[in-house]
């Protein structure tokens, strides 16, 4: 792959910030001892329907006093969604996927409890609580919080199914049940049904016509979700550090070590064993996907002068940084330019380790901190003016969560093809009619070899006629 003399295409239509667009869509909150790096009125940037802003007023959060919050969690008279990544045969931890299969049925839940009458809210045991990543904003925020204290005989009870329960409710579409008795009666109703996205994922759109989610995740997501404080001095810190601003940058996400092409070659068959540099295809591979999304990202943004890039390993991470001859920080602007520009390639500050994906139990001697990984690159991301997506949903729910998802969104690398690199960098659309081209072009050739096929028995029957003939 040739990257010499790109120069980014400014073909996407969206307008590049002004004075203007900065101070309206970028100017960061300024909140003493408060996260900085968001925007500075989410809630005006990010508009909701009516019945979703009333729900998320619901609960509101006060930072300062928990009374209220738990008085509605022991009211006997108040039933909850439990949104849960826990235990079953009272000891095993459920398989609840990554951040983005635990968050992504949120807005069905929502609109589940408030169908019901219920409350929502959000338990994860495993690896570590949420609230080490993700707490309720500060200024009346979502509170989704579930102390264990407040519902341990439920979470005990919930942790004591057998295996065969578990499975079974991993797919369950509970807007069709709920109605039963045996549901009605629970006050608190566990949910881990991340085998389900597929079944149920489309129901919160069919329910509500006219509403898409991809324009309002945007807004449900600030409402519930901010860094907890720890995290937000990291994010804070790295990016005043590195001169990100919110709505300002394009981004780049690539899930290198998932097996979708069967070239590239992990250390051992577990997707969290790394990835086989010393194979040369499989570094070749890698470390093209890597160049080559970049490209994409500011194909997407040409006025960026910062790209973040996230990835879930640290050998394309070092790659980029430190020997790419496009993009590293020893060889930056040697190739490309753009109005002498210099582009600023950013990475989570731990880049040199790979991300811990949440399915991985913690050790003994594991921390909370071990896991900041995703939550840092899935809230940067988040901030992203454009992002050019690879395979897997974090990259695709980071860009859903930026608000620009329809509009400034490129693939780097192909949802067919086993993950195929993209060096044309298409959108979603163009991807779509790029493989049914494909699809035309191969069915014609098969058509072309039945033709072929057919031409040649009629040729030998017509031979075998002349013969007879003669």
């Amino acid at each position: 792959m040739d990257l010499s003399g790109f120069v980014p295409d400014a073909s996407l239509g969206h307008e590049p910030p002004t004075k203007e667009t900065r101070t309206q869509h970028s100017e960061i909150t300024n909140k003493p001892g408060g996260l900085q790096f968001q925007y500075n009125d989410p809630l005006h940037k990010f508009p909701l329907p009516q019945w979703i802003d009333d729900f998320l007023s619901s609960q509101p959060y006060d930072e300062n006093n928990d009374d209220k919050h738990n008085a509605m969690l022991i009211n006997p008279n108040e039933k909850f969604i439990v949104m849960v990544c826990h235990k079953y045969k009272e000891t095993v931890v459920e398989a609840c996927g990554g951040i983005t299969d635990r968050l992504t049925l949120i807005p069905y839940y929502i609109w589940l409890a408030h169908k019901t009458g219920r409350k929502l809210l959000i338990k994860h045991t495993s690896p570590f609580e949420l609230e080490n990543y993700f707490m309720p904003p500060s200024d009346g925020g979502f509170d989704w919080r579930l102390p264990t204290k407040l519902a341990e005989k439920e979470l005990e009870e919930y942790a004591s199914r057998t295996h065969k329960q578990y499975t079974s409710e991993k797919k369950l579409a509970l807007h069709e049940v709920i109605d039963q008795q045996s549901f009605k009666s629970k006050r608190f109703i566990f949910v881990n049904t991340n085998l389900a996205i597929e079944k149920i994922g489309h129901v919160f759109e069919e329910q509500n016509p006219g509403l898409d989610l991809d324009l309002i995740w945007p807004g449900i997501f600030r409402r519930m979700f901010t860094p907890s404080k720890e995290l937000a001095k990291v994010i804070d810190q790295h990016a005043n550090a590195n001169g990100l601003v919110p709505g300002e940058y394009t981004a780049a996400h690539v899930r290198a070590r998932y097996p979708g092409r069967g070239d590239i070659k992990l250390i051992s068959k577990k997707e969290q064993s790394g990835l086989n540099m010393k194979d040369k295809t499989t570094h070749d591979i890698v470390t093209k996907l890597g160049d080559n999304s970049i490209k994409c990202a500011f194909k997407a943004m040409p006025e960026a002068t910062h790209v973040y890039f996230a990835s879930d390993s640290y050998d394309i991470n070092k790659y980029l940084m430190d020997e790419s001859p496009y993009w590293s920080k020893h060889h930056r602007n040697s190739t490309i330019s753009n109005n002498n520009i210099d582009k600023v390639l950013v990475m989570r500050p731990d880049y040199i380790h790979d991300a811990i994906h949440l399915e991985q139990e913690p050790t003994e001697t594991s921390k909370p901190s071990d896991y900041n990984a995703m939550f840092i690159d899935l809230w940067i991301l988040a901030h992203s003016r454009c992002l050019a997506q690879g395979v897997g949903g974090f990259g695709h729910f980071g860009s859903k969560l930026s608000g620009y998802h329809t509009e400034c969104r490129l693939r780097h690398r192909s949802l067919f093809d086993y993950g195929a690199m993209l060096e044309s960098c298409p959108t979603s659309s163009e991807l779509i009619l790029i493989n049914q081209n494909k699809d035309l072009v191969a069915e014609l050739g098969r058509q072309k070899k039945k033709v072929a096929k057919l031409e040649e028995k009629l040729d030998h029957l017509m031979s075998i006629v002349g013969n007879h003939d003669n």
